[in-house]
C-alpha cells in the first residue's frame, strides 16, 4: 500500500507539473499589452496626448473628418485607466474615447477642436520609475491639410489591409500545407 500511494504521489505531480506548465503557456499567449496611464497637455497651437503602456505598441493613425477626429487603432490592449478619462480634453482634443474596437484591436478616438497634423510619434521606453509611452504630438492645421491626412491614412489602411489579408492566406496555406504533409 505504501508503494502504491508513492506512486500515485509521483504521478499527479507529474500531472502538476504539466498542468502548471500548460497554464503558463496559455497565460504567456493570452497576455496583452496593458495601458496604465493617459493624459493630454498643451495648448490650441500644440497639443502632446501621452499613453503609459507596459510594453511598446505600434499605432495606425488615421482621421475622419465633419467633425474632426483623430483614430488611434492599437493591438487588443487591456484599459487600466478610470472609465471617465478622456472625458475633459485640452489644447486640440476637444475630448477622447477608448475601448475594445473588433477582436485583437482597440481604439482611441480624439474629438479635435479644429483640424490638425501629427506632428510626430515616438515610443519611449521605460527609465527608472517612469513608464514606457506613446506619444503622439499634434499641432494646429488647415481644413485642406487634415483633408489631405485624412485620404492619406485612408490609403495607408487600405495598404495594411491588404497585407494583412495576404499574411493571413499565407498562414492558412502554410497550414494547410503542413496539415497535408502529416496526413
Amino acid at each position: 500500500m505504501g508503494r502504491a500511494l508513492g506512486v500515485a504521489c509521483a504521478v499527479f505531480a507529474v500531472g502538476a507539473i504539466a498542468l502548471a506548465g500548460q497554464t503558463v503557456t496559455v497565460a504567456a499567449e493570452t497576455a496583452k499589452p496593458v495601458i496604465t496611464g493617459a493624459r493630454v497637455a498643451g495648448d490650441g497651437e500644440r497639443t502632446r496626448f501621452v499613453l503609459d503602456v507596459d510594453t511598446q505598441i505600434e499605432p495606425a493613425i488615421s482621421g475622419l473628418a465633419a467633425p474632426y477626429r483623430l483614430i488611434i487603432d492599437l493591438p487588443e490592449v487591456s484599459f487600466e485607466i478610470p472609465d471617465d478619462a478622456g472625458e475633459t480634453g485640452r489644447g486640440l482634443v476637444a475630448d477622447w474615447r477608448f475601448g475594445l474596437f473588433a477582436r485583437g484591436k482597440s481604439r482611441i478616438v480624439m474629438d479635435l477642436t479644429g483640424p490638425v497634423t501629427v506632428d510626430k510619434t515616438f515610443f519611449l521606453p521605460a527609465v527608472d520609475d517612469q513608464p514606457a509611452r506613446l506619444v503622439v504630438d499634434l499641432v494646429k492645421s488647415t481644413p485642406e491639410g487634415f483633408a489631405a491626412f485624412v485620404e492619406s491614412s485612408r490609403a495607408a489602411e487600405i495598404c495594411r489591409r491588404k497585407e494583412g489579408s495576404q499574411d493571413r492566406q499565407a498562414e492558412d496555406a502554410g497550414g494547410q500545407q503542413q496539415a497535408g504533409y502529416r496526413s
